[in-house]
């Protein structure tokens, strides 16, 4: 069944992801931009490294320009903020990114964006969905050279290139390195600072459908060929992570430690509000460190917590009411740009901050935990036998009176996107269900790291009695 999630439609290549569910799809999306009368208007056509994906992208562009809407097509993989970018500045009316990001090498997806760049709303996918199978896929052999390719890496690097400062990195003399977990992100970040003294070596920059036989997402067990190198070398700065489609960053400290994506978030708020001196308000998911919390007082920001889903987050970017924004998967947004996760973009904030203050993220990150206190992140995926099993921990969780996690007891019970438990040390915990598999996430910060370790194993020990059971 062909159902869009928080991002897109994904399914297992060759099961559900077919060429006939992609002319389905398009076809819906045909149906779409003629109820709103944008035919010339059109759709920008992305893709990415994934197996097939050039293929399924020119599939989708047949169907669209076989229903007389105009189709531009990139002409090479590009990462999903590269696509947003040509949505607005072709000023089409829609994109279509094929791409399952970070998921598995057997998935590919069908990623939606709206005019301004930002992922499409619920009502536009639920507006596409109703029209699946409505009408049959329309395929017209003399309209299909009608479909115009284009190339925007260059227009991208030109435009990031003018909304950043890019005198400060013409200053800056010292090296980074770049995994690019196989994606499309390759040799962008190489190509920006070209002109510049910063040396960048970059690894895995080529294609491969499997991505080396991890999960191209950007988390420490996906990365040991960057972790090794740094650990040996340690002549880079920083390490930059970009995930399958680019639009998603992770970074490793000099030293070739792990930097968390909570920890990232820190750093650009830094840069924003320490280094240049920014006002506006800050929006972070639900799940998201406390030291934020402690920095938007420090600083006199407006601190808005939302749901968590990039989507929630957009709504305030696209509104202009916030000048940053950032969720605990590495995908943030600011006002400076796009209302859209870019991984290449966020990696020159990186880059300008540690251009500006001379020196490794590790410093900024300590001189910060000196102020605000140290705050150690994890999460852990457990799997349920079925539904039923994830419904009873959180009615359990929700009913029953738990007076500590990890000895450290609770101070609060919060049910908003999930469960949490305010910890009577500044710490947390919260449980939510995923809502398209067997599982249950379970997120939780503390002030050390055995503090964090014990906490995560109490919430760990209460999910797998129901189990066990």
């Amino acid at each position: 069944m062909i159902k869009f999630g928080t991002d897109g439609w994904r399914a297992v290549i060759a099961d559900e992801f077919t060429f006939e569910n992609v002319s389905v799809v398009s076809q819906a999306v045909a149906e779409y931009i003629k109820s709103e009368d944008k035919l010339r208007d059109g759709v920008v056509i992305g893709y990415d490294n994934r197996f097939l994906s050039e293929k399924f992208a020119r599939k989708a562009a047949d169907v669209l320009v076989s229903n007389g809407i105009s189709v531009y097509l990139c002409e090479q993989a590009v990462p999903t903020p590269v696509l947003s970018f040509s949505v607005v500045k072709h000023k089409s009316f829609l994109g279509i990114m094929i791409t399952a990001s970070h998921n598995p090498y057997e998935y590919n997806g069908y990623k939606i964006k709206m005019d301004c760049g930002a992922s499409a709303s619920q009502e536009i996918t639920k507006a596409i969905e109703s029209n699946l199978n409505k009408v049959s896929p329309l395929i017209d052999e003399k309209e299909l050279s009608n479909v115009i390719y284009i190339n925007p890496k260059n227009e991208y690097i030109e435009y990031v290139k003018q909304i950043v400062d890019f005198e400060n990195f013409k200053k800056a003399d010292f090296e980074i390195i770049v995994d690019n977990l196989y994606g499309p992100g390759a040799g962008y970040i190489t190509d920006i600072l070209s002109e510049t003294a910063i040396k960048v070596t970059e690894i895995n920059n080529y294609r491969d459908p499997l991505f080396g036989g991890v999960n191209p997402e950007p988390l420490a067990q996906n990365t040991p060929e960057l972790l090794e190198m740094m650990q040996e070398e340690k002549s880079w700065r920083v390490g930059i992570v970009l995930d399958g489609d680019a639009d998603r960053i992770a970074l490793v400290n000099s030293q070739g430690k792990f930097i968390s994506a909570q920890e990232t978030f820190v750093l650009l708020l830094e840069y924003m509000f320490a280094v240049k001196k920014k006002q506006g308000a800050v929006a972070k998911a639900f799940n998201m460190t406390r030291m934020l919390d402690k920095l938007a007082k420090k600083y006199g920001i407006n601190l808005i917590e939302t749901k968590i889903g990039f989507k929630y987050l957009a709504t305030y970017l696209i509104n202009k009411e916030v000048i940053l924004a950032g969720e605990e998967s590495g995908g943030y947004g600011t006002s400076m740009h796009l209302p859209e996760r870019d991984g290449v973009f966020n990696a020159l904030l990186i880059i300008e901050l540690l251009a500006l203050t001379n020196k490794m993220p590790e410093e900024i990150l300590q001189s910060v935990m000196q102020e605000v206190g140290s705050y150690y992140y994890s999460r852990i995926d457990i799997s349920t036998p079925d539904s039923k099993v994830k419904d009873a921990v959180m009615n359990s969780l929700l009913s029953e009176t738990i007076r500590e996690f990890g000895s450290i007891p609770v101070k609060e019970k919060i049910e908003f996107d999930g469960i949490k438990f305010l910890l009577e040390n500044d710490g947390w915990i919260l449980f939510r269900t995923s809502g398209t598999e067997n599982l249950l996430r379970v997120y939780a910060e503390g002030r050390s790291e055995d503090n964090l370790k014990s906490i995560l194993n109490s919430g760990k020990t209460y999910v797998e009695r129901f189990i066990k059971t």
